[in-house]
């Protein structure tokens, strides 16, 4: 196997990423991609415990500590005991964190068909199925 796919991978992943702060920080200049991350999965899921939002977000429960800390100071997240385990905690977004979504996400949604832009949807299925496989080969 040819190391040179890891490298388009990674690259392709850091270029994205990039272009997504960038994209952020027009749009609100104080929101990172992590946070942006966080912010959406709460606001596909509800209120969400912790270790839940590391699991669909692939970060360690220290990040996303962080991560909530950073949010719950800018007035995005509450952070509420959860019922079934008092040790843990659930969190869910403020009226201003929605907004916040609401504002951001047509914006991101017409990024992200930039960035597909020339792929069918058949480009789109055979990438995210190919992904897919070799994330989960790990």
């Amino acid at each position: 196997m040819d190391l040179h796919y890891s490298f388009f991978i990674g690259r392709t992943s850091k270029k994205i990423k990039s272009a997504l702060q960038k994209r952020l920080s027009q749009l609100d200049d104080n929101l990172t991609v992590d946070q942006w991350l966080i912010l959406y999965v709460v606001y596909l899921k509800g209120e969400i415990s912790q270790i839940d939002l590391a699991e669909n977000t692939l970060k360690d429960a220290p990040a996303i500590t962080r991560i909530v800390d950073h949010l719950i100071l800018k007035n995005y997240l509450l952070k509420n005991t959860n019922a079934d385990d008092r040790r843990s905690f659930k969190v869910s977004l403020t009226e201003e964190g929605k907004e916040l979504v609401k504002y951001l996400l047509p914006h991101l949604v017409e990024f992200r068909e930039k960035g597909w832009q020339g792929l069918t949807e058949e480009d789109y299925q055979t990438l995210r199925r190919l992904l897919n496989k070799v994330f989960h080969n790990y």
